[in-house]
């Protein structure tokens, strides 16, 4: 974060800080908590680790059965991250008087957070939001791919997605196609995953299966008078070579007959 921003963002963070605690004053919050010896110290060890190495941030700030609660000041660490911090640096890399600011605007803010000492729960969930955020966009090929590392901003990042050429689904979706010349040489793409249940079903003598044996007795039973007919398009193991021949288009016909009528 460039000095100039950092400015910018101290007198935005000071002029609400001034606004809020003009607000407070005038309401005479209750439960304001300015005394230093009710303030509860950070606990010791890193956050979100097990004892006696670290702690957990919901058990330390009393919020072990108010998840809602708990969930809330998370959102509100993500949203003034967001707002106010470099999303690429992690917390220890920000310039800290934007986050003492912050921290002082939020236990003004929420009177709740006045009980512990130099708000930790709060640089903790900040901390650990940037170091999360870091982490994964790190990976991020599309990030890295796009030329201009992570200076991206969010209406950026939503325009550069829009476009075709970058969206990584439409870029995977065009390896599944094949082609396909037809006697015109023209290239058309065909899916992969036509569904091959629609196409004229191809039968072989050799490998009939039991539902088309019994599809072919019913039919030599109703269809009597066609038996001659009906032998050439599902030769039996007899002498069929007495029978006379069929012509092709009669088999045709046949066979896309029966194919309809198996669907």
């Amino acid at each position: 974060m460039s000095s100039r921003k950092s400015t910018k963002t101290i007198n935005t963070l000071a002029s609400q800080i001034e606004l809020e605690r003009t607000r407070t004053n005038a309401k005479n919050d209750v439960h304001r908590l300015d005394h230093k010896s009710r303030k509860i110290p950070k606990p010791k060890g890193q956050a979100r680790r097990a004892p006696p190495r670290g702690y957990k941030v919901q058990e330390a700030m009393g919020l072990t059965g108010d998840n809602d609660r708990y969930n809330k000041f998370r959102a509100i660490a993500r949203i003034f991250a967001t707002r106010y911090l470099d999303l690429t640096k992690t917390i220890r890399a920000q310039d800290q008087t934007v986050v003492d600011y912050i921290l002082e605007l939020l236990q003004i803010q929420h009177p709740f957070l006045q009980q512990f000492e130099d708000v930790w729960p709060m640089r903790d969930m900040i901390g650990q939001f940037l170091w999360h955020r870091n982490t994964y966009y790190k990976h991020r090929p599309i990030i890295q791919t796009s030329g201009r590392g992570d200076d991206m901003c969010l209406g950026e990042l939503a325009k550069f997605l829009s476009e075709p050429n970058n969206h990584p689904s439409i870029s995977n979706a065009t390896k599944g196609t094949r082609k396909s010349k037809s006697n015109s040489d023209t290239i058309s793409k065909v899916p992969q995953h036509v569904n091959k249940r629609k196409q004229p079903a191809v039968e072989y003598p050799e490998e009939e299966s039991q539902f088309a044996l019994s599809k072919k007795r019913r039919i030599e039973i109703h269809l009597a008078s066609g038996h001659r007919l009906l032998a050439n398009q599902f030769p039996s193991t007899d002498n069929s070579e007495d029978e006379p021949p069929v012509s092709t288009s009669t088999r045709y016909t046949l066979t896309i007959t029966l194919s309809s009528q198996s669907y």
